[in-house]
């Protein structure tokens, strides 16, 4: 998948979870996702899920395969966004750059750029499933993620800890 391809697929996937997370106001909702984060260094810079109700969502989507989808969004306009496809539970995916590579990939967005472990040579990374429950999933990533120049952006500590929507 071209680099371009995959932004279009992502602009979508992120429209995707803004329609379902703004689907939900009932007081439980919000009080079951206070503890939801996504944390990471970019590079100089500390990423940091923001800390209002549905900054943070995770869904899996069932077809002939599983895909695992999480997104964190920050107060500052940054996203970070976690793909597995093919995906069979606990363990760790690699989420790096290969010409038959089925998507599965980290990608960090700010402004008008994104940076794509999938997205051109160089992107490697991998992500690590601690809990995969009914109702949460937790994990580690680190990637390096490459831009349509082929700039690069090295994304370590990363952890997270996720509520499943419902879809």
């Amino acid at each position: 998948m071209k680099f371009s391809q995959f932004k279009l697929v992502l602009v979508f996937v992120v429209i995707g979870f803004m329609f379902f997370s703004c689907s939900s106001s009932s007081d439980d909702a919000v009080d079951a996702n206070t503890d939801e984060f996504i944390t990471a260094s970019v590079e100089t810079i500390s990423f940091t899920s923001a800390s209002r109700p549905e900054a943070v969502t995770a869904v899996k989507i069932e077809t002939a395969t599983t895909t695992l989808i999480i997104q964190g969004v920050s107060d500052v306009p940054s996203t970070m966004v976690l793909i597995i496809n093919d995906y069979e539970g606990l363990g760790s995916y690699d989420l790096s750059f290969a010409e038959d590579s089925d998507g599965t990939s980290g990608l960090y967005s700010s402004g008008n750029s994104a940076w794509s472990s999938n997205g051109g040579e160089g992107g490697t990374g991998s992500i690590t499933i601690n809990t995969d429950n009914d109702t949460e999933t937790t994990g580690t990533f680190e990637f390096v993620g490459v831009d349509e120049q082929g700039t690069s952006r090295t994304v370590t500590n990363g952890r997270f800890r996720a509520i499943f929507e419902e879809l």
